[in-house]
């Protein structure tokens, strides 16, 4: 059985990227989701290959993204030798809802990105 999410948030962290011990791209960050006024979850999400080199290239912190994935369990030595456990999300699937720009300045502003914005011209509300 798999334990399937979608998902609507922030990207909290600069991408990371590394390759994995069978080659493949791997990117890491975190997602941001405010349920409520004064509450927020943070959730680790992990992208391979193709899509994790689209994420490099077009995500920032403070991007507005939809993600389609997995939840995954895994369990890892910290520095210590001591097992820890987190779960995460396994990107099979990420809309770019609105991505930051840098300005001249190094100031930040929103973009829509252009798979939303042709995705919003095409449909009639």
């Amino acid at each position: 059985m798999r334990a399937i999410v979608f998902i609507v948030g922030y990207v909290a962290t600069r991408i990371k990227i590394r390759l994995s011990k069978n080659d493949h791209i791997v990117a890491y960050f975190r997602v941001v989701v405010h349920p409520y006024k004064d509450e927020s979850h943070f959730f680790n999400v992990v992208c391979f290959d193709k899509l994790a080199e689209t994420v490099k290239k077009m995500l920032t912190k403070g991007s507005l993204i939809y993600i389609e994935g997995d939840l995954r369990q895994r369990f890892y030595l910290d520095l210590e030798g001591k097992e820890r456990e987190t779960v995460e999300i396994i990107a099979r699937k990420i809309k770019f809802i609105r991505l930051k720009k840098e300005t001249e300045n190094g100031e930040e502003i929103p973009k829509i990105s252009p798979d939303v914005e042709k995705e919003l011209s095409d449909n009639s509300f």
